[in-house]
């Protein structure tokens, strides 16, 4: 079976057909649907501009990510994977979520998942996202996983993380970054702290990267976000499946 990729044909999907009004209500889910004022034909059509400096998506040493992540994962019960959303299809998605979150279709995250941000759950594109990376999460696990949910968090200035575990049955979560700002020209300056056997581990990731963790063995935790900048993740949550 091909894994899925994300790549610039997914701009069809998440370039302008789909409005984020049509598809996510606070903590309740809608069917997408297409936006009135763009066609797919003309999509089809459209010639995304290249943007330089992107960090690339690797796929000629995909098969030796995946196993330095399952390495990870089972050492350390967490990997990052480079570059999994490149630059293209992350920037239709930073639009998108971007609108999202400027219309109202987020709420007050629980203080104790994040002080000071803004969360969305279960919203379609999302889903779309989680359910098509099923086989990629399964390969670095080596379990056979289901989707339980998935939210996106918009972390304001001042924002943190305070040290927890996650809950029952979050057995695997999966961190993106999605959106900085300001953008940052490297990784980003704002990192996830890990608890390794009584040592703390930092990890500083570029946009479009994946941080994978058993989230209830291990402790995490993020510094107070600087003045003036703004953090957007998303977040996949996975469980044990049949």
């Amino acid at each position: 079976m091909k894994e899925f990729v994300i790549n610039e044909n997914y701009l069809i999907i998440l370039e302008g057909y789909l409005d984020p009004t049509t598809l996510c209500q606070v903590g309740g889910r809608q069917s997408p649907k297409a936006h009135p004022k763009r066609k797919g034909k003309e999509i089809l059509q459209t010639q995304p501009t290249r943007i330089t400096g992107e960090k690339r998506f690797d796929l000629e040493n995909w098969d030796s990510i995946i196993d330095q992540a399952r390495q990870s994962l089972s050492a350390k019960k967490y990997a990052l994977l480079p570059a999994v959303i490149p630059l293209l299809p992350r920037q239709s998605l930073k639009k998108y979520y971007q609108s999202l979150f400027h219309n109202g279709f987020a709420a007050l995250s629980p203080e104790k998942e994040g002080k000071g941000s803004l969360s969305c759950s279960n919203e379609e594109i999302a889903i779309f996202i989680q359910n098509a990376i099923m086989n990629i999460v399964n390969r670095i696990t080596g379990m056979k996983l289901q989707p339980l949910y998935v939210f996106t968090r918009r972390y304001l200035e001042h924002s943190y993380l305070p040290k927890h575990m996650d809950n029952k049955n979050h057995l695997f979560v999966i961190s993106m970054l999605l959106d900085y700002f300001p953008e940052p020209d490297g990784p980003s300056p704002w990192p996830i702290h890990f608890e390794v056997d009584g040592k703390k581990t930092t990890l500083h990731q570029y946009l479009g990267d994946w941080v994978i963790y058993r989230g209830m063995e291990l402790i995490h935790f993020r510094d107070p976000l600087p003045e003036n900048h703004v953090s957007t993740s998303l977040f996949f949550v996975f469980n044990q499946g049949g």
